[in-house]
């Protein structure tokens, strides 16, 4: 098996090596597309599954897959490549849990941010009667995009704003446990509270973006809390989540639960939309 995924992973490293170097557009364009996306994705998938235990050498590759995955991020830096870098970043997210390791994510999901808040100013506010089918509603989310394509409309780069920030969201559940909590808690809040602060920000986003800035805080400042009892500074602190209270479930169960609970919720209002 270790073999076998290390050949695979491989691969998949030379492509974005290649095209970080050509910068050629066919090479660019054999990393931003769903053949290479799912591909990182079905092996991101793998090794979240058989963990990084001390026997498992499937553990290893871990740090290769994040950097093929930090490399796609960054062919991927044009706007429209926005859900393809978002992709990235949830299987980070896998990775991250399972393997037990921290994984910044919150330098793309943030640039996505303030893209879809560019290209959302002088939106009109939520539409009534007639026009209501123009509002903003959830629906399948971003899973079938790569880019944007044709959908780079206002309205399209919000809904995918309020998906990134769910993204941020299960990369908190990730950390929130960890002995630099509420160092890592500080740029998303505040970014995510400037967000929300902005007048032309579409009203639905600047909810979302408000109460994922709370849930933020609410988890630094319990983490400041919980830090003072370890009678260790942070950098001296081993253990992925020392703060983890007792009989909770590690990162990748609350993720994973966290992933599903919005997966059932995207179902069922994907059957109220017509």
């Amino acid at each position: 098996a270790y073999r076998t995924a290390f050949v695979y992973v491989r691969q998949l490293a030379l492509k974005v090596r290649q095209a970080l170097a050509t910068k050629a557009p066919k090479d660019v364009g054999d990393v931003l597309c769903w053949r290479f996306l799912n591909a990182a994705r079905a092996w991101a998938a793998a090794l979240s599954r058989r963990g990084n235990a001390a026997d498992d050498r499937l553990g290893e590759l871990v740090f290769p897959l994040c950097q093929v995955l930090f490399g796609a991020i960054e062919l991927a830096q044009a706007p429209r490549y926005a859900p393809f870098r978002m992709h990235c970043a949830k299987a980070l997210h896998g990775l991250a849990a399972t393997a037990e390791v921290y994984v910044p994510t919150t330098k793309c999901l943030l640039a996505t941010l303030r893209e879809s808040l560019a290209a959302s100013k002088g939106l009109p506010p939520p539409e009534k009667g007639a026009a209501k089918k123009k509002q903003l509603v959830d629906y399948d989310g971003f899973a079938h995009y790569v880019d944007l394509g044709d959908g780079r409309d206002g309205h399209c780069r919000v809904e995918l704003a309020r998906e990134v920030v769910d993204a941020l969201l299960d990369y908190l559940e990730v950390v929130k446990y960890s002995a630099a909590a509420p160092e890592l808690a500080i740029v998303p809040s505040v970014a995510l509270k400037a967000l929300a602060k902005e007048k032309k920000c579409h009203p639905k986003l600047r909810a979302a973006a408000t109460a994922a800035a709370a849930t933020f805080e609410a988890a630094a400042d319990d983490a400041a809390k919980k830090r003072a009892t370890i009678g260790a500074a942070p950098k001296d602190v081993v253990a992925f989540e020392p703060l983890l209270p007792k009989g909770a479930k590690p990162a990748r169960d609350r993720l994973a639960t966290r992933v599903h609970v919005r997966e059932a919720r995207r179902k069922r209002l994907r059957g109220l939309v017509p």
